[in-house]
Protein backbone atom coordinates (compact mmCIF):
# COMPACT_ATOMS: atom_id res chain seq x y z
CA UNK A 1 0.00 0.00 0.00
CA UNK A 2 2.64 2.63 1.21
CA UNK A 3 4.77 2.44 -2.23
CA UNK A 4 1.41 2.74 -4.46
CA UNK A 5 0.89 6.34 -2.19
CA UNK A 6 4.65 6.71 -2.99
CA UNK A 7 4.38 6.27 -6.69
CA UNK A 8 0.96 8.22 -6.91
CA UNK A 9 2.94 11.01 -4.89
CA UNK A 10 6.11 11.28 -6.82
CA UNK A 11 4.19 11.18 -10.06
CA UNK A 12 2.25 14.08 -9.26
CA UNK A 13 4.06 16.28 -7.15
CA UNK A 14 7.63 15.17 -9.15
CA UNK A 15 9.34 15.10 -5.92
CA UNK A 16 12.03 13.03 -5.02
CA UNK A 17 11.25 11.94 -1.25
CA UNK A 18 14.64 10.12 -0.48
CA UNK A 19 16.56 12.79 -1.83
CA UNK A 20 13.96 15.36 0.25
CA UNK A 21 14.59 13.24 2.94
CA UNK A 22 18.29 13.31 2.89
CA UNK A 23 18.75 16.86 2.72
CA UNK A 24 16.22 17.36 5.70
CA UNK A 25 18.37 14.69 8.15
CA UNK A 26 21.50 16.33 6.74
CA UNK A 27 24.53 15.81 9.54
CA UNK A 28 24.47 18.69 11.68
CA UNK A 29 28.00 20.00 12.88
CA UNK A 30 28.86 19.46 16.47
CA UNK A 31 29.93 23.15 17.06
CA UNK A 32 25.84 23.57 16.46
CA UNK A 33 25.28 22.23 19.54
CA UNK A 34 26.83 25.87 20.89
CA UNK A 35 24.40 29.01 22.19
CA UNK A 36 25.92 30.74 19.65
CA UNK A 37 24.83 28.39 16.90
CA UNK A 38 21.51 27.37 18.12
CA UNK A 39 20.14 31.29 17.80
CA UNK A 40 18.21 30.13 14.55
CA UNK A 41 15.73 27.86 16.02
CA UNK A 42 15.36 30.17 18.98
CA UNK A 43 12.90 32.68 17.10
CA UNK A 44 10.75 30.04 15.78
CA UNK A 45 10.04 28.63 18.77
CA UNK A 46 9.29 31.99 19.80
CA UNK A 47 7.20 32.97 16.87
CA UNK A 48 4.97 29.26 17.66
CA UNK A 49 4.70 30.25 21.40
CA UNK A 50 3.36 33.56 19.88
CA UNK A 51 0.92 32.26 17.48
CA UNK A 52 -0.32 30.18 20.58
CA UNK A 53 -0.81 32.77 22.75
CA UNK A 54 -1.66 35.35 20.50
CA UNK A 55 -4.88 32.90 18.94
CA UNK A 56 -5.62 32.76 23.10
CA UNK A 57 -5.34 36.55 22.94
CA UNK A 58 -7.87 37.03 20.87
CA UNK A 59 -11.10 35.18 22.10
CA UNK A 60 -11.10 38.20 24.64
CA UNK A 61 -9.25 40.74 22.67
CA UNK A 62 -11.93 43.69 21.13
CA UNK A 63 -10.68 45.75 18.65
CA UNK A 64 -12.52 48.79 19.14
CA UNK A 65 -10.94 52.04 20.19
CA UNK A 66 -13.43 52.57 22.81
CA UNK A 67 -13.45 49.18 24.58
CA UNK A 68 -9.51 47.75 23.51
CA UNK A 69 -8.19 48.64 26.51
CA UNK A 70 -10.87 47.68 28.94
CA UNK A 71 -10.46 43.88 26.94
CA UNK A 72 -6.52 44.46 27.46
CA UNK A 73 -7.69 45.41 31.06
CA UNK A 74 -9.84 42.26 31.49
CA UNK A 75 -7.26 40.38 30.39
CA UNK A 76 -4.64 41.33 32.59
CA UNK A 77 -6.43 40.80 35.65
CA UNK A 78 -9.69 39.29 35.13
CA UNK A 79 -9.49 36.40 33.01
CA UNK A 80 -8.55 33.11 34.49
CA UNK A 81 -4.68 32.85 33.70
CA UNK A 82 -4.86 35.97 31.53
CA UNK A 83 -2.35 37.75 33.16
CA UNK A 84 0.12 34.50 32.00
CA UNK A 85 -0.53 33.96 28.57
CA UNK A 86 -0.25 38.05 28.08
CA UNK A 87 3.03 37.79 29.47
CA UNK A 88 4.16 34.88 27.65
CA UNK A 89 3.09 36.67 24.44
CA UNK A 90 5.54 39.99 25.15
CA UNK A 91 7.72 38.12 26.09
CA UNK A 92 8.37 36.01 23.66
CA UNK A 93 8.00 38.61 21.48
CA UNK A 94 11.23 40.30 23.27
CA UNK A 95 13.48 37.24 22.95
CA UNK A 96 12.07 36.59 19.26
CA UNK A 97 13.06 39.72 18.54
CA UNK A 98 16.52 39.79 20.41
CA UNK A 99 17.88 36.19 18.98
CA UNK A 100 17.10 37.23 15.89
CA UNK A 101 19.63 40.67 15.81
CA UNK A 102 21.90 37.80 17.41
CA UNK A 103 21.87 34.93 15.05
CA UNK A 104 21.72 37.88 11.91
CA UNK A 105 25.15 39.01 14.08
CA UNK A 106 26.24 35.47 13.99
CA UNK A 107 25.67 35.08 9.85
CA UNK A 108 27.24 38.08 9.39
CA UNK A 109 30.38 37.24 11.55
CA UNK A 110 30.48 33.93 10.44
CA UNK A 111 30.16 35.02 6.78
CA UNK A 112 27.35 32.28 6.37
CA UNK A 113 25.27 34.49 3.76
CA UNK A 114 28.05 34.19 1.22
CA UNK A 115 27.39 32.28 -2.47
CA UNK A 116 25.59 30.05 -2.50
CA UNK A 117 23.30 31.29 0.36
CA UNK A 118 22.40 34.80 -0.56
CA UNK A 119 18.87 34.32 -0.81
CA UNK A 120 19.05 32.69 2.41
CA UNK A 121 20.02 35.79 4.32
CA UNK A 122 17.89 38.37 2.16
CA UNK A 123 14.57 35.68 3.36
CA UNK A 124 16.01 36.41 6.71
CA UNK A 125 16.68 39.93 6.54
CA UNK A 126 12.77 40.06 5.58
CA UNK A 127 11.95 38.10 8.38
CA UNK A 128 13.55 40.72 10.60
CA UNK A 129 11.38 43.55 8.90
CA UNK A 130 8.06 41.10 9.33
CA UNK A 131 8.98 40.65 13.20
CA UNK A 132 9.53 44.16 13.60
CA UNK A 133 6.56 45.20 12.03
CA UNK A 134 4.61 42.41 14.10
CA UNK A 135 5.65 44.03 17.63
CA UNK A 136 5.02 47.31 16.25
CA UNK A 137 1.63 46.70 15.44
CA UNK A 138 1.18 44.38 18.60
CA UNK A 139 1.82 47.40 20.68
CA UNK A 140 -0.33 49.77 18.98
CA UNK A 141 -3.24 47.42 19.77
CA UNK A 142 -3.25 47.84 23.68
CA UNK A 143 -4.18 51.70 23.42
CA UNK A 144 -2.83 52.59 26.50
CA UNK A 145 -1.67 56.43 26.24
CA UNK A 146 1.95 55.34 25.76
CA UNK A 147 0.94 52.56 22.65
CA UNK A 148 -1.29 54.90 21.58
CA UNK A 149 0.73 58.33 21.49
CA UNK A 150 3.86 55.87 20.00
CA UNK A 151 1.27 54.73 17.52
CA UNK A 152 0.94 58.27 16.41
CA UNK A 153 4.81 59.06 16.34
CA UNK A 154 5.58 56.17 14.19
CA UNK A 155 2.47 56.98 11.49
CA UNK A 156 3.42 60.11 11.37
CA UNK A 157 7.46 59.17 10.85
CA UNK A 158 6.34 57.06 8.07
CA UNK A 159 4.60 59.81 6.68
CA UNK A 160 7.42 61.62 6.45
CA UNK A 161 9.08 59.67 3.85
CA UNK A 162 9.45 61.71 0.73
CA UNK A 163 7.08 61.25 -2.18
CA UNK A 164 4.92 59.00 -0.73
CA UNK A 165 4.72 59.73 2.77
CA UNK A 166 1.48 61.18 2.89
CA UNK A 167 0.18 58.47 0.98
CA UNK A 168 1.84 56.02 3.21
CA UNK A 169 0.44 57.45 6.41
CA UNK A 170 -3.15 57.67 5.03
CA UNK A 171 -2.97 53.86 4.29
CA UNK A 172 -1.28 52.98 8.20
CA UNK A 173 -4.18 55.52 9.47
CA UNK A 174 -7.06 54.87 7.51
CA UNK A 175 -7.33 58.77 7.35
CA UNK A 176 -5.92 61.61 8.73
CA UNK A 177 -5.81 61.18 12.57
CA UNK A 178 -5.09 58.04 14.57
CA UNK A 179 -8.92 56.06 14.90
CA UNK A 180 -10.45 53.36 15.10
CA UNK A 181 -9.85 52.80 11.52
CA UNK A 182 -5.96 52.80 12.57
CA UNK A 183 -6.54 50.05 14.84
CA UNK A 184 -8.93 48.05 12.68
CA UNK A 185 -5.84 47.91 10.15
CA UNK A 186 -3.06 47.53 12.68
CA UNK A 187 -5.64 44.43 14.36
CA UNK A 188 -5.79 43.19 10.34
CA UNK A 189 -1.83 43.80 10.16
CA UNK A 190 -1.06 42.43 12.89
CA UNK A 191 -3.29 38.96 13.55
CA UNK A 192 -3.78 37.96 9.60
CA UNK A 193 -1.47 39.69 7.07
CA UNK A 194 2.03 40.17 8.38
CA UNK A 195 1.85 36.14 10.56
CA UNK A 196 0.96 34.81 6.91
CA UNK A 197 4.12 36.16 5.72
CA UNK A 198 6.14 35.89 8.20
CA UNK A 199 5.35 31.69 7.77
CA UNK A 200 6.18 31.94 4.14
CA UNK A 201 9.02 33.48 4.80
CA UNK A 202 10.25 31.09 7.81
CA UNK A 203 9.03 28.53 5.17
CA UNK A 204 11.46 29.58 2.51
CA UNK A 205 14.06 30.58 4.47
CA UNK A 206 13.91 26.89 5.99
CA UNK A 207 14.20 25.03 2.87
CA UNK A 208 16.99 27.03 1.31
CA UNK A 209 19.30 26.19 4.76
CA UNK A 210 18.40 22.60 4.24
CA UNK A 211 18.74 22.11 0.67
CA UNK A 212 22.38 24.40 0.49
CA UNK A 213 23.15 22.68 4.26
CA UNK A 214 24.21 24.45 6.92
CA UNK A 215 27.60 26.26 6.55
CA UNK A 216 30.74 24.85 8.23
CA UNK A 217 33.92 25.79 7.61
CA UNK A 218 36.55 23.76 5.68
CA UNK A 219 38.18 21.45 8.23
CA UNK A 220 34.46 20.51 9.19
CA UNK A 221 34.12 19.36 5.23
CA UNK A 222 37.12 17.19 5.97
CA UNK A 223 35.48 15.64 8.77
CA UNK A 224 32.53 15.21 7.30
CA UNK A 225 33.47 12.62 4.28
CA UNK A 226 34.60 10.48 7.48
CA UNK A 227 31.66 11.34 9.56
CA UNK A 228 33.86 12.87 12.12
CA UNK A 229 32.63 15.50 14.29
CA UNK A 230 28.90 15.75 12.96
CA UNK A 231 25.70 14.19 14.42
CA UNK A 232 22.40 13.19 13.16
CA UNK A 233 19.81 15.86 12.48
CA UNK A 234 17.12 13.80 13.76
CA UNK A 235 16.22 12.35 16.34
CA UNK A 236 19.62 14.49 18.16
CA UNK A 237 19.53 18.43 16.41
CA UNK A 238 15.42 18.00 16.80
CA UNK A 239 15.38 16.79 20.76
CA UNK A 240 18.03 19.86 21.14
CA UNK A 241 15.62 22.17 20.36
CA UNK A 242 12.61 20.68 21.96
CA UNK A 243 15.00 20.76 25.09
CA UNK A 244 15.24 24.96 23.83
CA UNK A 245 11.65 25.14 24.26
CA UNK A 246 10.94 23.84 27.46
CA UNK A 247 13.71 26.10 28.67
CA UNK A 248 12.36 29.39 27.05
CA UNK A 249 8.73 28.35 28.03
CA UNK A 250 9.44 27.83 31.57
CA UNK A 251 11.72 31.27 31.47
CA UNK A 252 8.57 33.14 29.43
CA UNK A 253 6.12 32.06 32.77
CA UNK A 254 8.68 32.90 35.35
CA UNK A 255 9.35 36.25 33.89
CA UNK A 256 5.71 36.90 33.42
CA UNK A 257 5.06 35.99 37.19
CA UNK A 258 7.48 38.26 38.73
CA UNK A 259 7.50 41.10 35.82
CA UNK A 260 4.02 40.78 34.06
CA UNK A 261 3.65 43.31 31.31
CA UNK A 262 2.33 46.85 32.18
CA UNK A 263 -0.44 48.46 31.56
CA UNK A 264 -0.97 52.41 31.74
CA UNK A 265 -3.75 54.74 31.24
CA UNK A 266 -6.23 54.18 28.99
CA UNK A 267 -5.20 56.53 25.88
CA UNK A 268 -6.21 60.55 26.30
CA UNK A 269 -5.51 61.80 22.60
CA UNK A 270 -5.87 65.39 23.98
CA UNK A 271 -2.94 64.79 26.07
CA UNK A 272 0.37 64.19 25.13
CA UNK A 273 2.78 61.64 27.42
CA UNK A 274 6.04 63.15 29.02
CA UNK A 275 7.75 60.64 27.14
CA UNK A 276 6.78 58.59 24.09
CA UNK A 277 8.63 54.78 23.95
CA UNK A 278 8.52 52.57 21.77
CA UNK A 279 9.73 49.21 22.63
CA UNK A 280 13.00 48.60 23.44
CA UNK A 281 14.06 47.32 19.74
CA UNK A 282 13.16 50.44 18.18
CA UNK A 283 15.71 52.86 20.60
CA UNK A 284 18.12 52.82 17.95
CA UNK A 285 16.34 53.90 15.34
CA UNK A 286 14.25 56.76 17.34
CA UNK A 287 17.43 58.09 18.70
CA UNK A 288 18.86 58.43 15.37
CA UNK A 289 15.74 60.04 14.45
CA UNK A 290 16.03 62.63 17.16
CA UNK A 291 19.47 63.76 16.05
CA UNK A 292 18.46 64.45 12.62
CA UNK A 293 15.54 65.33 10.27
CA UNK A 294 12.29 62.49 9.86
CA UNK A 295 13.40 62.28 5.90
CA UNK A 296 17.51 61.84 6.59
CA UNK A 297 16.16 59.85 9.22
CA UNK A 298 13.98 57.57 6.98
CA UNK A 299 16.22 57.92 3.81
CA UNK A 300 19.31 56.89 6.10
CA UNK A 301 16.99 53.68 7.15
CA UNK A 302 15.82 53.08 4.20
CA UNK A 303 19.45 52.74 2.63
CA UNK A 304 20.34 50.78 5.44
CA UNK A 305 18.00 48.47 5.16
CA UNK A 306 18.73 47.99 1.22
CA UNK A 307 22.58 47.37 2.24
CA UNK A 308 21.68 44.68 4.41
CA UNK A 309 19.19 43.21 2.19
CA UNK A 310 21.89 43.28 -0.70
CA UNK A 311 24.76 42.99 1.28
CA UNK A 312 26.07 39.41 0.35
CA UNK A 313 26.37 40.80 -3.44
CA UNK A 314 27.74 44.08 -1.90
CA UNK A 315 30.26 41.81 0.12
CA UNK A 316 31.19 39.98 -3.01
CA UNK A 317 32.18 43.85 -4.89
CA UNK A 318 33.89 44.91 -2.28
CA UNK A 319 36.50 41.87 -2.68
CA UNK A 320 36.73 42.91 -6.21
CA UNK A 321 37.93 45.70 -4.79
CA UNK A 322 40.32 45.24 -2.08
CA UNK A 323 40.58 41.12 -2.48
CA UNK A 324 40.10 38.62 -0.17
CA UNK A 325 42.51 40.19 2.84
CA UNK A 326 41.25 43.87 2.78
CA UNK A 327 37.45 42.37 2.47
CA UNK A 328 38.08 40.59 5.37
CA UNK A 329 39.09 43.97 7.32
CA UNK A 330 36.45 45.78 5.60
CA UNK A 331 33.67 43.05 6.72
CA UNK A 332 34.39 43.01 10.10
CA UNK A 333 34.69 46.85 10.82
CA UNK A 334 31.24 47.67 9.07
CA UNK A 335 30.12 45.12 10.55
CA UNK A 336 31.39 46.40 14.09
CA UNK A 337 30.61 49.92 13.84
CA UNK A 338 27.09 49.15 13.13
CA UNK A 339 26.98 47.20 16.29
CA UNK A 340 28.60 49.92 18.13
CA UNK A 341 26.74 52.85 16.73
CA UNK A 342 23.29 50.58 17.36
CA UNK A 343 24.02 49.71 20.62
CA UNK A 344 25.08 53.19 21.33
CA UNK A 345 21.86 54.51 20.19
CA UNK A 346 19.99 52.25 22.11
CA UNK A 347 21.48 52.60 25.49
CA UNK A 348 21.53 56.42 25.12
CA UNK A 349 17.42 56.38 24.42
CA UNK A 350 17.28 54.13 27.61
CA UNK A 351 18.77 56.46 29.91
Amino acid sequence: MFPMAKNWINERVKIDAHEVAEKINEPVPNYMKGLWFCLGGTPMICMAIQFFTGVLLMFYYIPYQDVAYESVRYISYEVRLGWLIRGVHHASAQVMIASLFLHMARVYFTESYRKPREITWMFGVVLMGLSMGLGFTGYSLICDQVSYWATVVGTNIAGATPVIGHYLLLFMRGGEDVTQSTLTRFFVLHVAILPAALIVAVAVHILFIRFHGIHYEQEDANAKKDGKGFYPFFPEHVLNEIGIFMTLILSFAMFSYFFPPHLGETFNPNVTPEHIKPEWYFYGVFRYLKLVSYQIGILGNLFIGLCLFFWPFIDQAIEKILGFAGAKIARYALGMLFVVVWATFTVWETI
